[in-house]
């Protein structure tokens, strides 16, 4: 008798259960995919390295931040249609310099440890910054010398690449991919 009432207790509290959102698909440029971790982190990292007032991405600025990874995704699927090259490891001191900054602020290192970044999350998105301000620089300084505004380039890259936001993607959501991490230990 106790293990059917230990059991249904078991189900029970299983079924009150809130789901939890490990993670979900935001964007596709052409054959990239990408998550609204990978949203995070990178707009995480783009703020701290260039010190942008823009910032992370919330849930008062989510369509601002889809938007603006959007655009940033479209230079960097650029940027391999161009070959540019870039730097295969971003120096340390960039690295060091993120993670201070990221561990000097609670409210950082709790979303850093809610998102799971480990330091080839925060390189790789140093190596993906590195590559579009070389793409943005550089296109910039072409279209003006060719007369067309700086604001067509979005637009014409938009053209020239495959590009989704995916309709779930419009509304913010909380991930917990420490969820999973805590799952499989």
């Amino acid at each position: 008798m106790w293990k059917i009432v230990w059991v249904f207790g078991l189900l029970a509290s299983a079924v009150q259960a809130k789901p939890v959102t490990i993670d979900r698909v935001i964007l596709k440029v052409n054959d990239s995919t990408y998550t609204q971790r990978d949203l995070e982190i990178y707009l995480l990292v783009k703020a701290l390295a260039v010190a942008q007032s823009q910032g992370i991405a919330t849930e008062n600025n989510w369509q601002d931040s889809v938007q603006r990874f959007k655009t940033d995704m479209l230079a960097y699927e650029e940027t391999f249609k161009l070959r540019y090259a870039s730097s295969s490891k971003i120096a340390d001191a960039e690295l060091a310099k993120v993670r201070t900054l990221i561990t000097a602020s609670k409210e950082l290192n709790d979303l850093s440890q809610r998102l799971v970044i480990a330091d080839k999350d925060i390189e790789q998105s140093l190596i993906m910054l590195e590559r579009i301000q070389k793409y943005n620089k550089e296109q910039k300084e072409s279209v003006e010398s060719q007369g067309i505004p700086h604001e067509r380039r979005v637009p014409l890259a938009e053209k020239r690449n495959f590009v989704r936001i995916f309709d779930d993607a419009h509304e913010y959501r909380f991930i917990q991919p420490s969820a999973f991490s805590a799952a499989k230990k």
